[in-house]
């Protein structure tokens, strides 16, 4: 069953744009209303051409039971811009290695 836009019960993901450098991408997120943090895919940034900013502190994530994941997430601070769930061009979003968690 699907419901209107393009939201599936099953798996909870929407299409979400992302503008970047001045060009629109087109992708699905996974809603975790769980979620502490926003991620993004390390595969999907690169792909995109976003830039990228090592942190000096890599984001520590944690399973839903709170066990820590066994290979800690790099984490870059990325701009945002235009609407959305991001309010301000400041606000960070963590990218994590191939297979890790995505947006």
């Amino acid at each position: 069953m699907t419901l209107s836009p393009h939201m599936s019960i099953s798996r909870p993901f929407i299409t979400v744009s992302l503008l970047v450098n001045k060009t629109t991408i087109t992708t699905k997120a996974l809603i975790d209303s769980g979620a502490a943090d926003n991620l993004m895919d390390e595969t999907f940034a690169k792909t995109a051409a976003l830039n990228l900013i090592r942190k000096e502190t890599p984001l520590a994530v944690e399973a839903i039971d709170g066990r820590p994941l066994e290979k800690p997430l790099d984490s870059f601070p990325l701009g945002t811009e235009g609407s959305g769930a991001c309010e301000s061009s400041e606000e960070a979003t963590d990218i994590g290695p191939e297979g890790g968690v995505a947006v």
